[in-house]
């Protein structure tokens, strides 16, 4: 059935455009063989614990007794343990959850069952037996049930993200699907769904942790006289696992650079029926897309601790994709005519070891790959929600899906997204600072400078215009410059640090124009990390010199500065408090980490945590319990709360006396994240206001000079 909103394809193509490249084929026979091998592995070494079972249970006890007794039971349920431990996947349910899934009925959308039956004709791609929609900023190809693939026929499934619908042009999502039909079309398919249920096999023997390894655990704290055969085990099982995570990695290892050949093998198919500018112009609009989901998400977290719940998250996600305004010339310019000259994607800088294990190419990579030969296609950039009947209902039912795991989960009725634009807006304004700032407030918390310092500073600062010009300087271009010399040596130290941890294979890198040997990384780092300390010296000096200049500046606006005095006052305890909440979730994550590695522990370990958690609750509680008797001044939609405590806790309990288990460390973490969170936001939105009273006051200190200077002292 054909559609009017079906993008018109290029024709004069070579027949062999889309050909498999001899990479591919080698790198399909490669995966194949380590599967073989894998296999091979797995299986010698199901017969070799199905053996082990079968030679202890019908092997002569020698002795009488009851020890000798419980010792040969105990060899006999070790082994049977083993078989199990080798078996226990088979058990696990391995069928795709669909919860946050919207599974579409074809005939209800015509338009977009034409469109993807003629995108299948034009890829030789078999049509998809279900569609699905889901909130993401993704499209993928999927077997229901991955297990059952291997020894059966199955018919892939087609899952489309309505993050991008939203963000692509009719061209763009021809180009998407055509990649995915690409996969649809490639018979190394198969291969793919044999690594996936390897993985599903040896991540959860090799990293799963259930009931099997905590009747194990409980069996070692018996008796040793009844728990030595568990020891055994114990020691049996940390081989077999190491084996297979070998065999893990090899794996993977391998079908991740057949993985990057099918992407190539498939972006080719998109190139073919959408053309090269429309595959190149998708990539692109994705990242951007995808940061843009994100970030209203983020926002639409905030909305929901006010019960606000938006109808369409879509409207949130285009509104951010709006104010994006980075998108280069290159981007959607041209779809006829040759290569550009400048590409969309920059070479990455850096090349990661650990780039071999991924499982698609660099994007730039991708771009080079896509224009190789260039394939012009007209550009069609209306968007893909007309192939939609009825869009807004869509948009409504994949936005209800994704509150579905939420607190919420239907108790709140949603409301217009435009509604909770108005809110998030008057959000966002409040801790968007003035570009004169020069982000210096931006990502960084100010320095505890309290208000007897900047009294005491206050004191050496001048009156009238050149108070007024100190200001002017301190927010000029020398902060700006600050600012940018720090932000480079940032970058700098991300990418020196893939050098230190030996992550890179390159041999040189780059800093400040200058070309180095990567044996020089430690050195450039400290050089780096120096000037860092001197920029964060710097920065401590500049919010004193702030502070004491608005001090002074304020004095002679007595009730301005009785209010900025209040929030000042309360900005520092948000401080504090952000820092001891912050700190602690991240001691309390390291602790967790320290505990996962040791595996077991000792009465004097468990005792030495108990104490480690122990500390963290106190200063957490003390600061905490401090909240709820602190006064929150007026902040912009949260007017309710009368005390820190009141918003930062609202229905949490203060911690409790440390249990050493899942249940309290969870409850705890959650505490800490949580009340991190609130008290961020708490921070910027209070930060804000106390900036714009220093302009205020700037304002004001100006239009008294100009129109009573002697109301200044000297």
């Amino acid at each position: 059935m054909a559609t009017a909103l079906y993008p018109a394809s290029t024709t004069q193509l070579p027949t062999d455009f889309t050909a498999s490249s001899s990479n591919y084929r080698l790198m399909v026979g490669a995966t194949l063989l380590s599967i073989v091998l894998f296999l091979a592995i797995y299986i010698a070494l199901l017969v070799g614990a199905g053996y082990l079972l079968y030679w202890v249970a019908t092997m002569p006890f020698g002795g009488h007794g009851t020890w000798p007794f419980l010792l040969h039971l105990g060899a006999v349920v070790a082994a049977a343990m083993l078989l199990v431990f080798l078996l226990k996947f088979v058990f696990k349910s391995n069928q795709t959850d669909h919860n946050n899934h919207l599974r579409l009925v074809p005939e209800a959308h015509p338009q977009l069952l034409a469109f993807i039956e003629q995108l299948c004709a034009d890829t030789g791609a078999p049509r998809p037996k279900h569609i699905y929609l889901s909130s993401e900023v993704n499209a993928a190809v999927f077997y229901e049930r991955p297990l059952l693939s291997l020894i059966w026929p199955v018919r892939k499934n087609l899952l489309i993200g309505a993050g991008l619908v939203n963000a692509l042009t009719l061209s763009e999502f021809k180009a998407t699907l055509a990649h995915e039909f690409g996969h649809f079309a490639q018979s190394s398919m198969r291969l793919g769904s044999y690594v996936y249920s390897a993985n599903l096999l040896l991540h959860d023997i090799v990293y799963g942790r259930d009931k099997w390894d905590e009747m194990l655990d409980r069996w070692r704290r018996l008796d040793i006289r009844v728990s030595a055969v568990a020891w055994g085990l114990t020691a049996l099982v940390w081989l077999v696992r190491k084996v297979l995570e070998l065999a893990y990695q090899g794996v993977n290892l391998v079908h991740a650079r057949l993985s990057r050949e099918m992407e190539f093998q498939a972006d080719r198919v998109a190139v073919r029926v959408a053309g090269s500018a429309a595959l190149v112009n998708t990539l692109y609009q994705v990242n951007r897309a995808q940061a843009a989901y994100q970030l209203a998400l983020a926002q639409l977290g905030t909305a929901l601790e006010h019960s606000l719940v938006t109808d369409d998250v879509f409207y949130h996600q285009t509104l951010r994709l709006q104010d994006d305004q980075t998108v280069p010339a290159t981007f959607r310019a041209s779809t006829t005519s040759t290569t550009p000259t400048e590409f969309l994607f920059k070479a990455d800088e850096v090349t990661l070891k650990a780039d071999m294990y991924a499982s698609h190419p660099a994007d730039y990579l991708r771009e080079q790959h896509a224009y190789a030969t260039f394939v012009s296609a007209p550009a069609d950039d209306r968007s893909p929600w007309l192939l939609f009947t009825q869009p807004d209902d869509v948009r409504r039912l994949v936005t209800a899906k994704l509150y579905q795991n939420s607190a919420v989960n239907g108790s709140t009725p949603p409301v217009a997204a435009s509604e909770v634009e108005a809110f998030l807006s008057a959000e966002t304004s409040g801790m968007t600072y003035h570009t004169d700032y020069a982000e210096v407030y931006d990502h960084r918390l100010i320095a505890d400078v309290p208000l007897s310092k900047a009294q005491e500073l206050a004191t050496e600062l001048p009156s009238g215009l050149p108070l007024l010009a100190q200001r002017t300087s301190l927010y000029g271009p020398d902060l700006q410059e600050r600012m940018a010399a720090f932000k480079t040596r940032q970058q700098d130290l991300e990418k020196l640090a893939l050098f230190t941890s030996k992550q890179t294979r390159d041999t040189t890198f780059t800093v400040a124009g200058t070309s180095y040997p990567a044996q020089q990384a430690d050195i450039i780092t400290q050089q780096l990390v120096q000037q860092n300390h001197a920029h964060t010296l710097w920065v401590e000096e500049f919010d004193e010199r702030s502070a004491a200049l608005h001090w002074h500046l304020l004095e002679a606006l007595p009730t301005l500065r009785a209010e900025w005095q209040a929030r000042y006052e309360l900005q520092l305890h948000l401080r504090n408090g952000f820092i001891t909440t912050r700190n602690s979730l991240r001691d309390l994550h390291v602790q967790i980490q320290e505990i996962i590695k040791l595996g077991e522990l000792t009465a004097k370990q468990r005792k030495l945590y108990i104490t480690q958690f122990g500390q963290l609750e106190e200063s957490v509680s003390l600061v905490l319990k401090a909240s709820q008797i602190t006064t929150l001044l007026p902040l912009s939609h949260l007017e309710a709360f009368a005390t820190i405590g009141s918003y930062v806790l609202q229905d949490m309990p203060l911690p409790t006396t440390v249990v050493l288990d899942d249940t309290w460390l969870n409850t705890f973490a959650n505490l800490l994240d949580t009340t991190m969170e609130r008290y961020r936001r708490l921070y910027f939105k209070n930060l804000g206001v106390v900036l714009r009273l220093q302009e205020q006051a700037a304002a004001e200190y100006a239009t008294l000079y100009a129109t009573a200077p002697e109301a200044l002292t000297a």
